[in-house]
């Protein structure tokens, strides 16, 4: 059974889902010594069809990226330390991982949602 996020708004195969790897780091040092975060990125199939237009949603088209990186960066949690800054890395499309919590790490009002890895 496909695991749900609410009785009104169920995640399904159809739903625009999206790899992104972020690199938070402190401001001066290379990013390459500091923590890499995976996270999974779900926009829902109408959500996502209007961001990309009509068409088939992808990251390559402006509106879907930035919708995926900004869910993203918002589930890896904005620094508390002002020294910190999250670099978005690399974005992907993906299909829905088979072993998918039930429990999102972020969810917004539009039903988009995210996991760290």
């Amino acid at each position: 059974m496909m695991p749900v996020m609410s009785e009104d708004s169920p995640r399904t195969i159809k739903d625009y889902y999206a790899r992104v790897t972020l690199q938070r780091h402190h401001i001066g040092n290379p990013p390459e010594s500091d923590e890499r975060i995976e996270v999974v990125v779900r926009i829902p199939e109408e959500v996502a069809k209007t961001l990309a237009g009509g068409g088939k949603p992808e990251v390559v088209i402006f509106e879907v990226g930035s919708r995926v990186r900004n869910v993203a960066t918002e589930t890896a949690g904005v620094p508390n330390d002002s020294s910190l800054v999250i670099a978005v890395v690399s974005t992907v499309d993906t299909v829905m991982p088979p072993s998918l919590p039930t429990e999102s790490n972020f969810k917004d009002q539009d039903g988009a949602e995210a996991w760290i890895l």
